[in-house]
């Protein structure tokens, strides 16, 4: 991990980022750049979380970061690093907008101060039909949300 911060603090020529998260509760096999199957991830049961979160800590305490955090866990994988961590993650990134809002989380993340940051305001077009409700429609043909755009000036887009 060491390796990867300093690379990034030298190409972005600073000493330190606000905020350093894990991507993923999840890794990809060695050599793997895009997974394309089940069978490019390392299985979650073998996946060391709490080994990448001390390292994390190790980034904090060195001053190299200013907060850690991760992103998309759920509930039980977040309580589980909160349990075994030194330093408690500050933040955690989900998908959030009105078709996945994650209601329990925010309520998790609340009672844990643990902050919530959103990706993917208007929806994941991209997100695998297993993540998504029956028949959800898409967010881009939302009449308020065209509404609102229209009201702005804006496209859905850069809405």
């Amino acid at each position: 991990m060491e390796p990867a911060l300093k690379k990034t603090l030298n190409d972005l020529q600073i000493d330190y980022l606000d905020l350093y998260l894990i991507h993923w509760p999840v890794a990809l096999k060695k050599g793997t750049q895009l997974a394309r199957s089940a069978e490019d991830f390392i299985p979650l049961n073998d996946i060391p979380t709490e080994e990448t979160w001390k390292a994390m800590e190790d980034m904090l305490n060195r001053k190299l970061t200013r907060h850690i955090g991760v992103c998309n866990f759920g509930i039980g994988r977040l309580d589980g690093l909160m349990k075994s961590a030194t330093i408690k993650p500050e933040v955690n990134q989900i998908e959030l907008h009105p078709y996945l809002q994650q209601n329990n989380m925010l309520e998790f993340s609340r009672k844990n101060n643990v902050h919530v940051t959103a990706y993917s305001p208007l929806g994941s077009a991209d997100r695998p039909d297993s993540l998504k409700v029956k028949d959800e429609p898409s967010l881009l043909d939302d009449q308020t949300i065209a509404e609102i755009a229209t009201k702005h000036k804006a496209t859905l887009r850069r809405c």
